[in-house]
């Protein structure tokens, strides 16, 4: 049996708490990750300083080579922190105002005959469509490597918005995309150079960069897996034992993730957050302050960091599922605790928010707190019927029986469990998709679809859903051409 890695033990305590014991999180360890399996790195960080840092499992299945503290991984989504400290840095240079239009910067965008200010893509408040979902429309499939000029290219053709800016949150992609070739003109060099000389050398971040090149060879760096068969379900005991196949899925598109790192550079990532650097002061603010929707601030997101509660206290949530590069990285902030727990891992998993929280409850010396089941209520009977989520490409029918709601969502049929008076979230395994309902000033039941963790993607009612028939669709059959996506469709 692989034993975990070991490079600082907790030798502090949290805030009036216990110290932390390392064969606890050991334990945890060994039961989120197969020895011989793809596996994870962890690390904690008490107020500023690390105080464990562990890790378990192969970063090679071929070779067997175990992942180690030093092990390099894709961490994704972790990518827009340092695109947003990239802004950040500019702005306090002056060379840049988040109230600039885009197309200051960005003149080959389409005007789109409504202000749009960088302030907008920070926030993913530009109504921009999401290019990834662009290039699947343009056939583009996600086992391909796209390249940077393709994606602009893509939304250099766009015509229109999915929404006017400021009125809708949609975490996507361009935004920060875009925000990377702001960052690369502002400055006349690339994204990468301009994070490397500002922020990953003066912190000693000697593993992490933005990979803008797909064929780069990065010491140390993790092998990407995704299952073929089986499931690993944490804290479930045995199960049968998966099989992997690597996963090809990687390009050159930086911005919006890109960044492979390790969780001692992450550490030292959080310690200047806790002790920022002479003109870096305001930069936890700035990553911190909630995106204001059509007037009003939206209190679950900021530029970065989804904004939650865990065990009635404040939790920062610093990553979102990777669904193309099929690895796993969080950073769960609890700030008021002055705790951050940072995993990063190779299984194509999803994040690793479970076992963060979990760490956190070792830390805090608490242990899990069951609910009582509640019924649904007659808010969440509201909900019932079809909506559309985001931009349009998913469907979610919801039905209401006396203790739950039941959905059908991307082909899949499962309970949703009552968890506040208009909350909801799937029962098995619970946190894979929430559920959200308010009512609008005319009092209109306004909905917010989370999947894994990822921030909210806004809902809309259909009256009278449109399922054709195959005879119905052939009335539209024919060869169509997509100037936008510069693509034809048969």
């Amino acid at each position: 049996m692989q034993a975990p890695v070991h490079l600082l033990l907790c030798a502090a305590s949290f805030p009036g708490q216990n110290p932390c014991n390392p064969a606890d999180v050991d334990a945890l360890l060994a039961d989120f990750a197969d020895p011989a399996a793809p596996g994870c790195a962890l690390a904690i960080v008490e107020n500023g300083e690390p105080a464990y840092t562990g890790a378990r499992g192969l970063a090679s299945l071929e070779h067997e080579v175990a992942i180690g503290a030093d092990t390099v991984f894709r961490a994704g989504s972790l990518a827009r922190p340092f695109t947003a400290t990239c802004i950040f840095l500019l702005e306090q240079d002056g060379a840049l105002s988040l109230d600039d239009d885009v197309r200051t910067w960005i003149p080959e965008l389409a005007d789109y005959r409504s202000p749009l200010t960088l302030r907008h893509l920070l926030h993913h408040t530009s109504g921009i469509r999401d290019y990834p979902e662009l290039m699947r429309w343009a056939g583009i499939g996600e086992d391909e490597r796209a390249t940077a000029g393709q994606v602009a290219g893509m939304l250099f053709r766009q015509a229109g918005l999915n929404s006017a800016p400021g009125e809708v949150f949609e975490y996507g992609e361009s935004e920060y995309f875009l925000l990377g070739l702001v960052v690369a003109r502002a400055s006349r060099t690339s994204l990468r150079s301009f994070a490397h000389e500002r922020i990953f050398a003066p912190l000693d971040m000697t593993s992490t960069r933005l990979r803008d090149d797909a064929g780069e060879v990065v010491p140390r760096l993790a092998a990407a897996y995704r299952r073929r068969t089986g499931e690993l379900v944490f804290g479930r005991g045995p199960v049968p034992r998966p099989t992997f196949e690597h996963d090809p899925r990687a390009n050159e598109i930086v911005g919006a993730r890109g960044v492979v790192t390790t969780v001692g550079d992450l550490a030292r990532w959080e310690a200047n957050l806790c002790r920022p650097a002479a003109g870096q002061e305001g930069l936890l603010a700035f990553l911190t302050t909630p995106a204001h929707v059509d007037g009003r601030e939206l209190g679950g997101y900021t530029a970065v960091l989804t904004l939650d509660e865990y065990r009635g206290r404040r939790i920062q949530l610093g990553c979102y599922p990777l669904a193309r590069h099929r690895t796993g990285a969080q950073m769960v902030r609890l700030p008021d605790q002055g705790l951050t727990v940072i995993c990063l891992a190779n299984d194509g998993n999803g994040p690793p928010t479970g076992l963060c929280k979990r760490v956190a409850d070792v830390g805090l010396a608490e242990m899990p707190v069951s609910s009582p089941r509640q019924r649904v209520s007659w808010q969440q009977a509201r909900a019932q019927g079809t909506w559309i989520a985001g931009a349009g490409d998913r469907v979610l029918h919801l039905t209401s029986g006396p203790i739950r709601l039941w959905a059908q969502l991307d082909g899949e049929a499962f309970a949703l469990a009552p968890v506040g008076e208009w909350r909801l979230r799937k029962e098995r395994p619970p946190g894979d998709v929430g559920l959200a309902f308010r009512e609008d000033d005319q009092g209109r039941l306004v909905g917010e679809l989370s999947l894994r963790g990822d921030p909210p993607i806004p809902l809309r009612r259909v009256d009278g859903f449109f399922e054709p028939t195959l005879q119905e669709l052939q009335a539209y059959a024919g060869i169509y051409y997509s100037p936008e996506l510069d693509a034809w469709t048969c």
